[in-house]
């Protein structure tokens, strides 16, 4: 291959990658939550009133998956929370004095984890009837390529219950190609003084009251 050749082909390998490179895939995964009731709008800025006391292990509608509830408060602020610490946690107690929430997980250790969320310190924002806590984001390297995720974890109280938006927007980078994705998902976390497997009220059927999208 003669010199010029050579160059003209690199040329057109170069054009090739820059063209991929300005188009970006996009992978979405939504669950829906079901017929699980949604609260009530609250005015702007207006926080749900998570206190009482919860189950630690919370579902999600298909009860295919399952979350803990003191990592999702608490690895924001802690970095990734172990399965292992999750479950050492039983139940999760909430309480709010002021504009801080004060969060205590009891479980086989005493204490097994305890700390607080501060508006003052912009742990955490309320709206359209949710807290949402301070995201967390990760970034690392992968089999495929880069990888950078951001997860938004936003609660509210519905029938005793507290429920869980998971949102997470990621993007890998494959050599110079970026591949965007999103998924969402739900999570309930039943009352402690609801008996195991039965709910404190029943579930409305789908298309009742407001249901999430």
């Amino acid at each position: 291959m003669s010199k010029n050749s050579h160059i003209t082909t690199l040329i057109k390998l170069f054009c090739l990658v820059s063209s991929a490179a300005m188009t970006a895939s996009c992978i979405t995964q939504q669950q829906s939550a079901g017929n699980w009731l949604m609260p009530s709008a609250l005015p702007e800025g207006t926080c749900p009133d998570l206190a009482g006391r919860y189950m630690n292990v919370g579902q999600s509608p298909d009860a295919r998956r399952h979350s803990y509830l003191s990592c999702e408060l608490f690895s924001p602020k802690s970095g990734t929370c172990a399965a292992k610490e999750g479950k050492r946690v039983s139940h999760v107690s909430i309480e709010k004095t002021g504009a801080t929430w004060q969060i205590a997980g009891t479980g086989s250790e005493t204490p097994a984890v305890s700390g607080s969320l501060t508006l003052k310190e912009g742990d955490y924002e309320c709206k359209d009837g949710w807290l949402t806590v301070k995201s967390s984001g990760t970034k690392g390297h992968s089999s495929s390529g880069l990888e950078f995720s951001t997860t938004s974890r936003s609660f509210t109280v519905s029938k005793g219950y507290l429920l869980e938006r998971r949102h997470t927007e990621g993007l890998l980078m494959i050599l110079v190609v970026p591949v965007k994705g999103s998924s969402t998902h739900w999570y309930r976390y039943p009352p402690v003084d609801s008996a195991p497997g039965q709910s404190s009220t029943p579930d409305l059927p789908a298309g009742s009251g407001n249901t999430a999208q």
